[in-house]
């Protein structure tokens, strides 16, 4: 791929190690074995560039808006020259646009319009940008010049098909995963969830989030207590996930996430926008058919009714949703678990995808 006589070295700067950004750059390590890259923290890039270090080094940025707030709030300043050694990632829509509710991609108040400018104004700048989703491609591909699109990967001999019982059409297991902020429009979440257990089964709700800053962990908290009524939804209900009850914030490792998805009959993600919704597509490759809104990359995953199932990103919407997807019998769930898993294998796996990062490291280092 390159033409160096030994590594050319890349620094992966990162809000913080351990998160899903270092664990990206654990895939694209493992898969393009002739760079080496060194991570650190936003922080310690900042220390090391201001003592003038770093100067003359390749810096990737996990994602633009590391350098760009570095910048912003003062404590660096680059110059245009500097650029020609950045690569960075756009990863989200957040102070860019677009997506379902593009009001809730910038700050209160802060015009949308003016806020995209900014956005492409500075990845203009950038050597080499990479996006992760082709909804976001598409969006800023008119734009910028040296734009790929690069989705990530999936580890499919970590997420791999178990069922842990068989599928019941009468007790659905529902189950979501990841930061309660404004993107993840996790109000409908709960509210959906509040919706399901007036039909009278079981009581548990739990969410699942990553931990970035304290370590290469997962929380678990819940959102609902126990009730004398039992919804038909079972959320996120397992032997192993049973267990998290007994604590509101117990950390999991991300190699026992696949116990989570085992324990749930379908994911569902109702996000307004996403660069890649990472824990539908580690659903999916564990045979978990996903109901989500068409953000990220799920457009290009979800073919409605044959793996998945599109939503709006309300409530009535996708109590709708399960009213149909409760009248599935057995072989209709597991036809609709092995689609769901084929498409993984046939177009999500690290193998495949890593082949779009190599192009965008090639010009990178290209004179």
């Amino acid at each position: 791929m390159l033409h160096h006589r030994s590594k050319p070295v890349v620094y992966f700067v990162a809000d913080a190690l351990g998160w899903v950004q270092a664990r990206r750059l654990e895939y694209i390590q493992q898969y393009i074995g002739d760079i080496k890259f060194i991570p650190i923290s936003a922080a310690r890039f900042a220390i090391l560039w201001n003592q003038g270090k770093l100067r003359d080094a390749y810096v990737y940025f996990a994602t633009w808006r590391i350098p760009s707030g570095l910048s912003q709030s003062g404590q660096i300043k680059f110059d245009e020259g500097d650029y020609s050694r950045f690569m960075t990632s756009v990863t989200s829509h957040y102070n860019v646009g677009g997506g379902l509710n593009p009001a809730a991609t910038v700050a209160s108040g802060r015009d949308l319009k003016e806020t995209f400018d900014t956005a492409v104004n500075c990845l203009r700048k950038f050597k080499v940008v990479t996006a992760n989703s082709r909804i976001l491609f598409d969006l800023l591909s008119p734009h910028i010049k040296n734009l790929f699109y690069a989705p990530n990967g999936l580890d499919t001999d970590l997420f791999l098909p178990k069922r842990d019982r068989e599928y019941s059409p009468g007790k659905i297991r529902v189950g979501w995963v990841g930061k309660q902020k404004a993107a993840k429009n996790y109000s409908v979440v709960e509210e959906a969830f509040k919706a399901f257990s007036s039909q009278g089964v079981e009581p548990k709700e739990l969410s699942v989030g990553r931990q970035g800053n304290k370590g290469n962990g997962i929380y678990s908290r819940i959102v609902g207590k126990v009730k004398s009524k039992i919804p038909p939804f079972l959320i996120a209900n397992s032997t192993y996930v049973d267990k998290m009850l007994n604590s509101f914030q117990r950390p999991v490792r991300y190699e026992d996430m696949p116990q989570f998805y085992h324990g749930i009959d379908y994911y569902l993600c109702v996000s307004w926008h996403e660069g890649t919704p990472n824990p539908a597509l580690e659903a999916a490759a564990c045979g978990v058919p996903v109901v989500t809104t068409k953000v990220g990359n799920m457009p290009d995953l979800i073919k409605h009714g044959e793996n998945g199932f599109f939503v709006e990103p309300n409530v009535a919407s996708v109590t709708k949703a399960f009213d149909e997807i409760r009248k599935l019998n057995a072989a209709d769930y597991k036809r609709l678990s092995q689609n769901i898993r084929k498409s993984i294998m046939d177009d999500w796996t690290w193998g495949k995808n890593i082949l779009n990062y190599k192009k965008a490291f090639d010009l990178f280092f290209k004179e």
